[in-house]
């Protein structure tokens, strides 16, 4: 029974993994059409993108924090992890300030 137990775990291990790196290859894409966005001058577009990013890549490091140390992470978890950390960093910074529109001027 201890065994099926343990068989359970790594199959709910396994899951987990598995959802949080295609959740980080999501955000990938969101990051880089947040980027696209941006150059093409679609702020809005450009921040809704980055936000579902961030919020993908919260959810795959939820995941992978439920299962357990770093060190246990396959080599190309690691590699999209960092890969999506660089795209958002490299984003624009988006602020958007109140416009005024002024009679007269």
């Amino acid at each position: 029974m201890d065994n099926m137990c343990t068989d359970e775990l790594d199959a709910e291990s396994a899951q987990q993994l598995d959802l949080a790196e295609r959740e980080l290859k999501a955000a990938l894409i969101f990051a880089k059409f947040s980027s696209t966005s941006y150059s093409a001058g679609n702020l809005q577009r450009a921040t809704d993108a980055r936000s579902k990013a961030k919020a993908v890549c919260a959810s795959a490091e939820r995941r992978l924090a439920v299962r357990g140390a770093d060190h246990v992470r396959p080599h190309s978890v690691k590699l999209i992890w960092k890969e999506v950390q660089s795209a958002l960093e490299d984003l624009p910074a988006l602020r958007f300030g109140s416009r005024v529109n002024r009679a007269g001027s």
